[in-house]
């Protein structure tokens, strides 16, 4: 009996040792945020960590890491179009379609940057159907992306990076 408990106490320590290297890793920082807004909206979780990966290497690309840091820094924080801000990279237009008055000061904000992010998404899928492909490349053309030509190659090749993204969150997620 005394061995068994022992048994279940390593088990229990050693899930608890990968739970904090799990929650130390870069790559797991934001799932408690993206997992919170991903059921609120039901968008799926994997998808929108994806997207924060292709938009902002979940945190890591050098302006978003400065908007993190210092959220009043507007113009060291923008992407590199000048448009977009945060770890979705959500531009004012878009953002103001959930939140009307939010600034880009906001979308440094990693909670407002996730929840507008996936607002977005989830307009996206109840405008277009859970059609992956079609979702995501307006995620990134933006909302009138349909609606015209323009964009089509770079949504392509946004898409395919987005694929490959996709591949490694499930990988990594299990």
């Amino acid at each position: 009996m005394i061995e068994l408990i022992g048994l279940g106490a390593v088990a229990i320590m050693a899930l608890n040792k990968k739970e904090n290297q799990k929650s130390k890793d870069p790559f797991f920082e934001w799932d408690t945020l993206i997992k919170k807004y991903s059921d609120q909206f039901k968008v799926p979780f994997d998808w929108v960590k994806a997207i924060m990966l292709t938009e902002s290497s979940l945190g890591q690309a050098r302006s978003v890491k400065r908007g993190l840091e210092n959220p009043n820094d507007i113009e060291g924080s923008k992407s590199s179009d000048g448009k977009s801000w945060g770890l979705m990279q959500t531009t004012i237009p878009t953002a103001r379609m959930f939140e009307p008055g939010v600034t880009a000061v906001q979308l440094n904000d990693p909670e407002t940057s996730i929840r507008l992010g996936v607002k977005y998404l989830a307009w996206l899928i109840s405008k277009k159907g859970i059609n992956e492909e079609l979702v995501i490349r307006s995620y990134n053309g933006g909302p009138g992306f349909l609606l015209s030509n323009t964009g089509r190659n770079m949504t392509a090749l946004y898409y395919a990076k987005f694929m490959k993204n996709l591949a490694l969150v499930r990988s990594k997620q299990k």
